[in-house]
């Protein structure tokens, strides 16, 4: 072998050593910078994970809302349905419905009295001879209760009956109002066979007594459909708003229920629920909406929605709303608005697997401190009440400061991935120049 040939030899050899001293040095330094990389990401999800259990559910203008307590209610194991709450004192009551066990197509009303604190069961009322018991209203320490054929019952607050008075039409009352010593009742007449109309009634509260009905003709509707009533504060006139063989519609009548303007607005679904604040301005939620309109009638805005906007409360210049997914609902929803209907912040309160989960028509309460919700839960066919308490306060600076270190901790574990990325990228195309 020549000279040549053996210098050419030793100088591949060496090339290769130090080609191989190379790749080791920096397969050394890659492999400490994945796992200095892979360790920040997995602190990082750590601390998330822990301030997951500390941060609240939602954040609002400066408040708070977290889940205080949840309680499941499941009398007959079969369908059971909750619909409103309403609260006085230290209790809260629960109006709906449980499955009559012995009789197929039959109903029991049930109402619960529970205490606000943690949630716990007082006392329960049932009564085979009010069968679906849709919406509640406490007035001057009695319970006012509404349901099937417009029949309205009163009880203490001890959950004792102390009367009842039946309806002069067959169907169902739906909602219920007060002001100035009188009770607003609003529900759908039956008219004949699968055909509805509107309803609204004016009770004495003093003596519960009927001072005056009005059937809306106009207002054809189906025995599904809800309809709900609301006194404007400021107007002192009556809003009964739902739906019709049109869609959405609201009539606005004086206290004595003389009409005096239709609302219409065929880009809307059914109504479900409604409320006002100080200055009279109304929202209403329902069917894919929500909406709002001044005092006179005039709407002011409204947005179509992914949800049914099943109970709607304002309070100190927000809009909570309880909503259920349109199609296959799995979860209990809370959406929060500022006065002008931009919506805050959603919030799942439950999410349940392989099951459903709603809010149905009907009252949600709040007492300055807590919201009180009742909704629904159904798996395999059987139907559960479930009642929630959530707590709204005002943020204070260390939940403000949570919420900025989860913010934080987010970016730097978004770079961290990146720079993983460019590293397994750039290590690549040095695998393929050394091919």
């Amino acid at each position: 072998m020549s000279k040549i040939s053996r210098l050419y030899g030793r100088f591949k050899i060496n090339a290769g050593n130090l080609k191989r001293k190379n790749d080791s040095l920096g397969n050394f330094a890659n492999g400490r910078i994945y796992k200095l990389i892979s360790l920040v990401l997995v602190a990082n999800l750590l601390i998330l994970f822990i301030l997951s259990n500390y941060t609240p559910n939602v954040e609002a203008q400066g408040f708070t809302v977290k889940i205080n307590w949840k309680v499941h209610s499941n009398p007959t194991m079969e369908k059971d349905y909750a619909f409103a709450v309403c609260e006085a004192k230290d209790y809260i009551y629960i109006v709906g419905t449980q499955k009559d066990v012995k009789r197929i197509l039959y109903w029991d009303g049930r109402i619960e009295m529970r205490y606000k604190e943690n949630g716990s069961l007082i006392k329960a009322w049932t009564s085979k001879d009010f069968s679906f018991l849709h919406e509640c209203i406490i007035v001057k320490d009695k319970l006012y209760v509404i349901g099937d054929d417009f029949k309205i019952l009163a009880f203490n607050l001890s959950l004792n009956l102390l009367t009842y008075k039946h309806g002069n039409a067959s169907g169902r009352a739906t909602s219920i109002a007060f002001f100035d010593d009188h009770l607003y009742v609003a529900g759908i007449k039956e008219v004949g066979k699968f055909n509805y109309v509107w309803r609204v009634e004016k009770w004495s509260v003093e003596d519960l007594t009927l001072v005056k009905e009005y059937d809306i003709s106009s207002a054809l509707t189906s025995v599904f459909l809800f309809i709900v009533v609301g006194v404007n504060p400021i107007t002192k006139q009556v809003w009964v708003a739902g739906g019709d063989s049109e869609g959405f519609r609201v009539e606005i009548l004086d206290l004595e229920l003389n009409p005096l303007k239709t609302i219409r607005n065929k880009s809307l679904g059914n109504a479900y629920s409604i409320d006002f604040d100080r200055d009279g301005n109304a929202y209403i939620g329902g069917y894919r909406f929500i909406a709002k309109y001044d005092k006179d009638g005039n709407e002011v805005v409204s947005y179509n929605i992914p949800f049914n906007a099943s109970k709607l409360i304002h309070s100190n210049g927000l809009i909570y709303v309880g909503a259920e997914e349109i199609d296959f609902s799995d979860k209990h929803i809370l959406i929060i608005y500022d006065k002008n209907l931009a919506q805050v912040r959603i919030a799942i309160v439950s999410s349940y697997l392989f099951s459903k989960a709603g809010f149905l028509s009907g009252k949600m309460t709040f007492d300055g401190k807590a919201l009180y919700i009742a909704g629904i839960h159904e798996t395999d066919g059987e139907i559960e009440w479930v009642i929630y308490s959530i707590l709204i306060k005002p943020k204070d600076q260390i939940e403000i400061l949570l919420d900025w270190l989860v913010i934080i901790i987010g970016i730097i574990t978004l770079v961290a991935i990146l720079i993983l990325i460019f590293f397994l990228f750039k290590r690549q195309q040095d695998i393929r120049m050394l091919k």
